[in-house]
């Protein structure tokens, strides 16, 4: 029967938990009832409160003002808190946010993907306008150039991985106005896209480059 147990196979009964209306016919048959503990447990915390009440009310009070005086520890529907040079709390992008946005740029932006620079961009003003409108309450440029820039260095490799071949990356390079010792290089080394385009491109594609192409900005 639920809630009962039968007696070991030792001859001495075992404690089980027993339903309230089978008490008495666990006392017949001779096995022995659990005791309740409920009951005591609020008589035991309130005497463990009265004889450490000081102690735990002041940390709780403690613990109290910690989360009310830190409170950029804390996430609101994407948004986070810091502390700028003059106290004051101000609002930012909550980490969390901050990399699902670049996991999604990753997505619209891979050199595998098939798509020229500007078939991304379009992808990109489908995205990133809705993004910066939410997160317009945001009080960190300096985090969202941080980002522009970051976006403008994976669309420079993207371009460099569509070249592909040396003598298409010197031609291209040489057609936006780059001398043979800066196109040279960049030739010469095909396959470091990242590289390449984080030193030797900044000038041939420069910021108002994407935005002839239509790339939105974050600030």
């Amino acid at each position: 029967m639920q809630g009962i147990r039968s007696p070991g196979n030792r001859g001495e009964p075992r404690k089980g938990l027993v339903k309230p209306g089978l008490e008495a016919d666990a006392m017949k048959h001779g096995w022995r009832v659990r005791e309740r503990k409920t009951q005591d447990r609020p008589a035991r915390a309130g005497a463990e409160q009265s004889e450490h009440g000081e102690s735990l009310e002041t940390s709780q009070s403690q613990s109290r003002q910690c989360r009310s005086g830190w409170p950029w520890g804390r996430k609101f529907l994407g948004y986070s808190f810091w502390r700028a040079r003059n106290d004051e709390i101000k609002r930012k992008v909550a980490a969390k946010a901050i990399v699902a946005y670049k996991t999604r740029i990753r997505q619209l932006t891979r050199r595998m993907r098939g798509r020229n620079l500007d078939q991304v961009a379009e992808d990109l003003r489908k995205f990133m306008p809705g993004w910066k409108e939410y997160f317009r309450l945001a009080q960190t440029p300096a985090v969202f150039r941080t980002l522009d820039e970051w976006l403008r260095h994976r669309l420079r490799a993207l371009q460099l991985k569509q070249w592909r071949r040396p003598k298409t990356i010197l031609r291209e390079l040489r057609a936006r106005g780059a001398t043979d010792a800066l196109a040279a290089p960049v030739a010469g080394n095909a396959r470091c896209w990242w590289r390449n385009s984080r030193l030797n491109l900044n000038g041939l594609m420069p910021i108002a480059y994407f935005d002839r192409l239509g790339v939105p900005r974050l600030a």
